[in-house]
């Protein structure tokens, strides 16, 4: 019987550490939407929103299908760079960051938004085109679909193993005190 209680003791407890691991990553990432724009007065304008998951500590690269030009934005001064061809922006705990560029080729193209956590060690990307966001916003708006970061873990799962873990630890012990007394 002390066998088996401590190896069911120790399987909720391996669990609880897998869930826990996993509950850090929930809804870590970078998510993000591109919208045609006409507000720099040219034909080739797009409003960039990113959504961030977080990160507190970290970097964003945006890669454009050709060169482009930054109009406008709300990331502050010495925060981001560019070559003409990527965006390199540095997170600092923000949630909401927006760029308005004017790229001839994103119409026809996509870009790659790939993020890393220093923090954590964490990263990831995603690919997307213009009408690939149109669409995302289009089933979001309609409740049909929601934008999501790069990961997510499904909540509740540490609850669940952590309780498991209490209550075989607690028959463990109850039933170590009987063999002591017996």
């Amino acid at each position: 019987m002390r066998f088996f209680g401590l190896l069911l003791t120790g399987f909720f407890l391996v669990s609880a550490l897998i869930a826990g691991a996993s509950a850090q990553e929930i809804q870590q990432g970078v998510s993000y939407t591109i919208n045609p724009v006409n507000t720099t007065g040219e034909d080739d304008g797009y409003k960039i929103d990113f959504e961030i998951y977080n990160i507190s500590a970290g970097g964003l690269s945006v890669e454009f299908p050709g060169t482009f030009e930054m109009k406008d934005t709300n990331i502050p001064d010495g925060h981001y760079g560019s070559d003409g061809k990527t965006l390199i922006i540095s997170l600092t705990g923000e949630t909401e960051i927006w760029v308005d560029v004017v790229c001839k080729d994103l119409k026809s193209g996509e870009i790659l938004a790939t993020w890393d956590d220093l923090e954590n060690g964490t990263h990831g990307g995603d690919e997307m085109t213009v009408k690939e966001s149109e669409k995302e916003e289009k089933e979001e708006a309609e409740g049909k679909g929601s934008r999501s970061p790069s990961k997510q873990a499904t909540p509740g799962f540490l609850w669940v193993t952590s309780a498991m873990s209490v209550l075989a630890a607690g028959a463990c012990l109850g039933a170590l005190k009987e063999e002591g007394e017996a």
